[in-house]
């Protein structure tokens, strides 16, 4: 196994259905959650990142996981753009799932271009804080 590696869902944007190609076309079969752990797997990683789908069972996640001897680092999105109450069940569907480490974003800013934030960069790190007590 390689310690500390792991394949990761946004690497693969678009085979994973995430985004769409130049001509906007999409994989006519993204790959899924189970297909990226079996790949990890077969490569010999530690583990896999990626966002756990919302109709995934965090328990049957966990079990797999196991089964492939993998770790899982979950993706929950952007902490300040939802709800409090979805990163609350996001952290507890990732702890479920055995995470011992997940990732939220600070904001949806594509490619560190921090100018497009209403309120600038210094308001969005005051919401993460706040979002975080």
């Amino acid at each position: 196994m390689a310690d500390g590696y792991a394949l990761t869902a946004y690497g693969l944007p678009h085979a994973m259905g995430f985004l769409p190609a130049r001509d906007g076309t999409r994989p006519e079969y993204p790959l899924t959650l189970d297909a990226l752990i079996d790949a990890a797997a077969e490569m010999g990683l530690a583990g896999v990142d990626a966002p756990i789908p919302g109709d995934a069972d965090p328990e049957r996640l966990r079990e797999r996981l196991a089964g492939r001897g993998l770790r899982l680092v979950a993706e929950c999105g952007c902490i300040v753009d939802g709800e409090p109450q979805a990163a609350a069940e996001q952290l507890r569907r990732a702890a479920t799932a055995g995470a011992k480490v997940v990732r939220f974003t600070l904001s949806a800013v594509r490619c560190g271009d921090r100018r497009t934030l209403p309120g600038g960069w210094a308001a969005r790190i005051d919401a993460v804080a706040e979002r975080l007590r």
